[in-house]
């Protein structure tokens, strides 16, 4: 607590590390102490370095959870943030001469086509389960998209199919709900029930309604519970892909996670 100035996780980890295993090499103790050096005389560019490295989500971490595929749309998320300021962090550490800050330049490269994807695919705020949908963006998949249009559609001829049957039985309390168990059904308050239509397959007895399907809304209710269903199985199918690409690079990843960890120790010093 004494000596930890550091702004991520990474870079916590590393100088706790350092503290528990001090070196015992002259060359690298004065190496360590020469980036050291030229942090303090460059302060401008160290200042802008430690701007851009606040706020950083734990890439080791994320990583390792991509690897271990217990990762959620978020981590791609923070990923890309991560990645979004590699191009300028390699260029102000392009301004440092110090032997082991070079080197750490050379790990930290811009992965430009990744953070593309992520951005074009992945929603800004994705939730946190990703089997549940709404993580995927529009315009990235146009199976997706046209799925979504049914659901869409098929939720607005609800809405219009609950008016048309008010306006047809008179049932003012008439309302289409929705359960897991049944679907899709048309609720009427008991003081309704007589003006009933013929047509009206009873499904459910309430406490105060009854519940009742007709086969055109059981027939739209099976064309958006199908279509909602695949979103979610589509949504989750692209992730896995995206997850997939990630992990193509998953070594240059983490070798550039540990060098921003580096960095931030030294800094930190």
């Amino acid at each position: 607590s004494v000596v930890d100035r550091t702004l991520t996780a990474m870079g916590a980890r590393q100088l706790y590390h350092w503290l528990t295993h001090p070196l015992l090499d002259i060359a690298g103790i004065h190496n360590r102490q020469d980036a050291v050096a030229e942090l303090i005389k460059e302060l401008h560019h160290t200042e802008h370095l430690g701007r851009l490295l606040k706020g950083v989500k734990d890439m080791e971490r994320t990583l390792s959870r991509l690897n271990y595929g217990v990762a959620n749309a978020r981590d791609l998320v923070n990923l890309k943030m991560f990645l979004d300021r590699v191009p300028e962090m390699r260029n102000v550490l392009g301004s440092f001469d110090a032997d082991l800050i070079r080197d750490l330049q050379k790990q930290v490269q811009p992965f430009p086509k990744l953070s593309e994807l992520i951005a074009r695919s992945i929603v800004e705020e994705p939730p946190l389960l990703v089997k549940e949908g709404g993580l995927i963006r529009e315009g990235y998949s146009e199976e997706l998209d046209d799925l979504r249009n049914i659901s869409q559609k098929g939720k607005q001829w609800i809405l219009e199919f609950q008016q048309r049957e008010i306006e047809r039985t008179g049932i003012k309390s008439l309302k289409v709900k929705y359960s897991g168990v049944f679907g899709y059904t048309l609720e009427v308050s008991r003081s309704y029930l007589n003006q009933v239509p013929e047509n009206y397959i009873r499904r459910q007895t309430l406490a105060n309604a009854e519940r009742f399907v007709v086969p055109e809304l059981k027939e739209w209710d099976e064309k958006i519970s199908g279509a909602q269903d695949k979103i979610k199985s589509l949504e989750y199918q692209i992730f896995l892909e995206i997850r997939g690409r990630v992990l193509e690079d998953l070594a240059p990843l983490q070798a550039m996670a540990k060098a921003i960890g580096t960095l931030d120790a030294v800094m930190s010093l």
